[in-house]
């Protein structure tokens, strides 16, 4: 019986450091001026004339790919962050928000011809809501406004709906719902 004692009391241990860990990270979380994940980055060498793409496949990130042309020829890092609200530098709350995002690239102003961004919605977020495969649109954030892109649906399968939107720069963005489209 002294076994069950020892596994007791580590138990109690292994609380209590759960408990200070979870303590700590409030604290740092706290200090961060959005909540965020970690960001996925990768680092690409443009090459001129040839789009370059940035693949993300992690499961709870909605962007799947980041296309870059730019006559630039040096290495180049995407980061994409998923925040998980509206991010506080934002004035403006969005309805029907999938996600809130930060886009960023190490190019400098000038340096990006074209920017596409690729990213997925499950149908059962868009079921839940009650709203149709041709209403998502991708939003960015530009001065203290919103303003919807244009977004293409690209694919789907029974449970993921892939889209693409062209963006003039990269900045805060957020895949929402907004009005029709595809009529």
């Amino acid at each position: 019986s002294s076994g069950s004692t020892e596994a007791q009391s580590t138990g109690d241990e292994e609380s209590e450091e759960a408990f200070d860990q979870s303590g700590e990270s409030e604290s740092a979380g706290a200090a961060q001026e959005t909540v965020a994940t970690s960001p996925y980055s990768q680092t690409l060498r443009l090459a001129g004339s040839e789009p370059v793409e940035a693949v993300f496949d992690a499961a709870d990130l909605p962007v799947k790919k980041v296309t870059l042309l730019s006559a630039a020829e040096k290495d180049v890092t995407v980061s994409v962050l998923l925040l998980q609200e509206k991010p506080e530098a934002v004035v403006n709350e969005l309805d029907d928000v999938y996600a809130y995002l930060e886009i960023t690239t190490t190019l400098s102003e000038g340096e990006l011809g074209q920017a596409l961004i690729t990213f997925a919605v499950p149908v059962e977020w868009l079921n839940a809501h009650n709203h149709s495969e041709g209403s998502v649109v991708l939003q960015i954030y530009e001065g203290e406004e919103w303003f919807e892109l244009e977004t293409d649906l690209v694919s789907e399968d029974e449970n993921i709906i892939t889209y693409q939107a062209e963006v003039p720069h990269f900045s805060y963005f957020a895949i929402t719902t907004g009005a029709e489209t595809g009529f």
